[in-house]
């Protein structure tokens, strides 16, 4: 018979932020786990060798209220912060929370919030991280992680204008298949470019394409770029393919649309996964039926789903990881955990 994966909560973090989750990042073999808040909180988990369980290692402070978090490799971390700063954290390999050692270096990277990073991991790039600070999409490079980065301006849009400001919504980098990196900009006002990652210094601002779609809150790209998941307030959550055709509808607008909520492509880009103002999060197959709802999770509130992010190991297909967290301005928030367990058909 088949094996069908099904989800289950199988960990929930209590009160763990003051203010809504920000983000939340998980690095890419699984082992660390990270969330962020407004309430200037960043929350470092540690997952056990002898089980799926994560465990909460170390609590750090930041000056203002930490926006955005990625995992460049496993143990080290960067943030983004309201004040325009990124934290460059270097976490250490320890089972007991006591031997958990931080290392934290942090500096002014844009005169706005740092709002979204991506991370290139394609060995020898020349720049590993992109930030956006609202209008400006920065890359870095370094040649260790803890030494001085160096940075160049890789986008300001040109098209911008009073009416219709250049609003960034989203970052992503992802491999095409012709095995080029690609990091996309989704703004409010001006839809998706597609730009080359730079693989030389100086950057040039080479364009791939632009997908003019308008009012895009966020996005999420599939591994093989083949297609990218948008939220629009006014229309809900779209799957876009990328070789043209009409978008396939995933949800329809929620009552009084938040003007932000989070998807993510999961299972190697044969799942969707979207957020919710109403504490559920939905999961859609991307591979049989294509926009056809598969399981719907509740978090333990009927909070807004404000972060969203997936582990999927080709080598474990039998436990699949989603994440996610609430955003209650002002209030207490949580982080949940939800594994895969096999169910016979």
């Amino acid at each position: 018979m088949n094996e069908l994966l099904s989800y289950r909560r199988s960990q929930s973090f209590l009160s763990l932020h003051q203010d809504s989750v920000t983000a939340i990042s998980v690095s890419r073999d699984g082992r660390y786990l990270a969330s962020s808040g407004a309430d200037s909180q960043l929350v470092i988990f540690v997952r056990s060798q002898n089980s799926f369980d994560y465990e909460v290692k170390r609590r750090l402070r930041a000056r203002s209220a930490v926006l955005c978090l990625v995992w460049c490799e496993p143990g080290r971390l960067v943030a983004g912060t309201q004040n325009g700063e990124i934290l460059a954290i270097l976490v250490s390999d320890a089972e007991r929370s006591e031997d958990t050692k931080v290392k934290i270096e942090g500096f002014t990277a844009h005169d706005r919030p740092v709002e979204f990073l991506a991370y290139n991991s394609t060995p020898n790039a020349p720049f590993k991280l992109a930030s956006c600070g609202r209008d400006v999409v920065r890359l870095w490079s370094w040649d260790r992680f803890d030494s001085p980065w160096a940075s160049v301006d890789l986008i300001e849009l040109e098209s911008a204008s009073a009416e219709k400001p250049a609003i960034i919504t989203s970052l992503n980098v992802a491999t095409s298949r012709r095995a080029t990196s690609c990091l996309f900009v989704t703004y409010f006002h001006h839809g998706i470019i597609c730009y080359e990652w730079p693989v030389r210094n100086p950057a040039p601002r080479r364009v791939y394409w632009k997908l003019p779609i308008l009012n895009c809150a966020s996005c999420s790209v599939s591994p093989d770029t083949t297609f990218v998941v948008i939220y629009q307030p006014s229309r809900g959550f779209i799957c876009q393919r990328l070789d043209g055709g009409d978008p396939d509808v995933l949800s329809t607008p929620e009552d009084s649309p938040p003007i932000y909520l989070p998807s993510a492509v999961a299972h190697g880009g044969l799942m969707i996964v979207t957020g919710s103002n109403d504490g559920k999060v939905k999961l859609w197959d991307y591979d049989v039926r294509p926009g056809t709802r598969m399981q719907t999770l509740q978090a333990q509130d009927n909070s807004v789903i404000q972060a969203i992010t997936t582990y999927y190991s080709i080598e474990d297909r039998q436990n699949l990881f989603i994440f996610l967290g609430t955003g209650r301005h002002g209030s207490e928030n949580h982080v949940e955990i939800w594994r895969t367990t096999p169910q016979r058909a």
